[in-house]
């Protein structure tokens, strides 16, 4: 009888360690050999009052990456991203911010597979390059058009260099579920940037940003794939030269995405995000009644 009941409790957990983790999975990783490359395009809309004056960061955000497996626990990754229709508004004056955006470089190592060891576990980084060219601020002081937005307008746009250390851990636990928690600690680089419109170079002193998250992903057919995700995100002081200190503040993001399998090798998306701001105070004044929305598409191909 004991016998029987350790074979039946066997046969149970056998399931959930066996399950396949298939292209378009949370938990997918890329064996060696195998490429992914893909390209996205989001509308994003972010708003702020300062001081009582209301102002809004609007652009198109157009992601583009390449993942290459260079051994089966070993990914490497190449991202860049570019801003079209950029726009900064500050009450009714408005300049524009378009150009290109972080070159990414990274890497990622799964340490464990649920195959082996009943759970996934995965670790990187990421150097985001965001100074290839001279970052600039611009204005209406006189109006100035620039390529980058103020961090007190926008949390998408970054003038620093910066490293992201992260660690991820999921579990497909049947083929229509599955879970992913990821932590992350980011070093912002000091740097500089010119703003235009006052004529001067801002020096912004380095700083460290923290993030966690869960993500939970319905599979109900092969063929169709929802999303659902939480974030925190933690974003250190920042001090600066010739402009406002920022104080730490605390972002919670929420997303949702859509997916499609078109093809065994083809991924069509739709993804949402809308994000619950806190102020943010900075020398004198806050930066009140933040919001920010993004939606839009993308595909990505397995080869």
């Amino acid at each position: 009888m004991r016998k029987f009941l350790i074979c039946g409790l066997l046969l149970s957990v056998a399931p959930i360690q066996a399950q396949t983790v298939k292209f378009g999975d949370l938990n997918y990783f890329l064996s060696a050999g195998q490429m992914n490359a893909g390209a996205g395009i989001l509308w994003n809309n972010e708003n702020s009052k300062i001081g009582g004056i209301k102002e809004e960061a609007e652009a198109y955000l157009v992601d583009t990456h390449f993942n290459y497996g260079l051994m089966d626990n070993l990914t490497l990754h190449l991202g860049l991203g570019y801003a079209f229709l950029a726009e900064a508004k500050t009450g009714d004056s408005t300049w524009d911010v378009d150009g290109l955006r972080a070159l990414e470089l990274g890497a990622e190592y799964r340490l464990f597979n649920q195959k082996n060891a009943g759970i996934n576990f995965d670790f990187g980084v990421n150097a985001r390059v965001n100074e290839l060219f001279d970052r600039e601020f611009g204005g209406t002081s006189p109006k100035r058009d620039g390529n980058t937005f103020s961090p007190f307008m926008s949390t998408q746009d970054e003038a620093r260099n910066s490293l992201e250390v992260f660690a991820k851990t999921g579990l497909k636990t049947d083929e229509a579920n599955e879970f992913l928690f990821k932590a992350a600690l980011v070093y912002n680089q000091s740097g500089s940037v010119e703003d235009l419109s006052n004529d001067v170079t801002v020096n912004l002193d380095s700083s460290l940003n923290f993030k966690l998250g869960a993500f939970y992903q319905y599979r109900p057919v092969n063929e169709m794939m929802f999303t659902l995700g939480l974030e925190g995100i933690h974003y250190g002081e920042v001090t600066a030269e010739r402009m406002a200190d920022m104080e730490s503040f605390t972002d919670v993001r929420f997303s949702f995405a859509a997916k499609f399998l078109v093809t065994d090798n083809l991924i069509a998306r739709f993804d949402f995000t809308k994000d619950r701001r806190d102020t943010i105070e900075t020398d004198g004044s806050s930066v009140k009644k933040r919001q920010s929305t993004q939606y839009g598409f993308g595909v990505d191909y397995l080869f």
